[in-house]
């Protein structure tokens, strides 16, 4: 505290304490954890054999807590590696490689969540622009209300939506916007409500003069609702 009047800059009498609770937190930073791996060999069959690591991927630097902790603040929260890589002080290069790595190993369950994806009576789709590297491309959203899958492609194109939807006849319907890459999907569409929605109560304000106009309005805003 400093010892003089912030206002007329006296001396300051000590005039006791106030206590003060807050919460606060340190910032995380990982530390090197050293295993002692006990090893042996048997002289029947001529192995070596050592105790596995815990919690850790085979050859992997990160610990499976920070990984999952790297993961979920980059591809849940969208923080960028750079800064995660700066408060954690971790080296950009080995967290991507670690990504790198863990993409692998999940590879193979897409093609199952695609399959779990078409049977689905109900699937919603969506795409929006977005940047990988400063290079422009599109980031797509298939989900279902248990599932969600996203595809980042450098186009908007139908071949997208034929990627993931195939080209053989399904049951139920995909909700979209009007967007015209879904046109050819192999179900029935359904147009998002929240888009009608928003096209009705627009047709109100272009023509506010117009009865017809309002009473087609007002008994279409309710079917949308309903």
């Amino acid at each position: 505290m400093d010892p003089r009047c912030p206002a007329c800059g006296g001396a300051l009498e000590h005039n006791g304490c106030r206590p003060r609770s807050v919460l606060d937190i340190a910032p995380p930073r990982p530390e090197p954890l050293l295993y002692r791996l006990a090893r042996g060999y048997c002289p029947r069959c001529r192995r070596a054999v050592q105790a596995p690591l815990p919690a850790v991927l085979p050859k992997a630097l990160f610990g499976n807590d920070l990984t999952a902790h790297l993961v979920a603040l980059h591809y849940l929260h969208g923080m960028p590696l750079g800064r995660l890589c700066a408060q954690l002080g971790l080296a950009l290069g080995s967290v991507i490689d670690m990504l790198h790595r863990l993409a692998g190993l999940f590879r193979p369950v897409l093609p199952k969540l695609v399959e779990e994806y078409r049977q689905a009576p109900v699937r919603h789709a969506d795409e929006t622009s977005w940047r990988t590297d400063g290079r422009a491309g599109y980031a797509w959203l298939f989900c279902t209300p248990t599932l969600s899958l996203f595809l980042f492609r450098p186009t908007r194109s139908a071949a997208v939506p034929k990627e993931v939807l195939g080209e053989q006849p399904l049951a139920g319907v995909l909700v979209v916007d009007r967007y015209s890459g879904y046109n050819r999907a192999p179900c029935a569409l359904q147009y998002c409500y929240a888009h009608l929605h928003r096209e009705v109560a627009d047709l109100g304000k272009e023509f506010p003069e117009a009865p017809e106009v309002g009473a087609f309005t007002e008994s279409r805003m309710g079917d949308v609702l309903d």
